[in-house]
């Protein structure tokens, strides 16, 4: 996050509303950020670009840019066929939450 950006998000956490908005957003943006890092890193292992996955996708690399950035709001079947495309598949888990 660039230090401009972060500023202008101290200045509203100010705000009462925002920061309970903000708070709330934040489990989402964690598991984006993670599926993010895993896609990445996935690629990379695979020794592929983000414009080869692209192209077993038949789709444009930068859909596979935002993904790896967690910009892209992924749908499972979006997901799946990128893990596909890198030769993984996806597993989702429930699991109970820590208290």
């Amino acid at each position: 996050m660039s230090s401009y950006l972060k500023r202008k998000i101290d200045q509203k956490m100010k705000d009462p509303v925002f920061a309970e908005e903000w708070a709330k957003s934040e489990p989402e943006y964690k598991l984006r950020r993670a599926i993010a890092k895993q896609l990445s890193e996935g690629r990379k292992k695979r020794g592929l670009t983000q414009t080869d996955v692209a192209e077993r996708m038949q789709a444009k690399q930068s859909m596979i840019g935002r993904a790896e950035a967690g910009q892209q709001n992924l749908t499972l079947d979006s997901l799946s066929h990128i893990a596909d495309a890198l030769g993984y598949e996806v597993r989702v888990e429930l699991v109970e939450k820590e208290n």
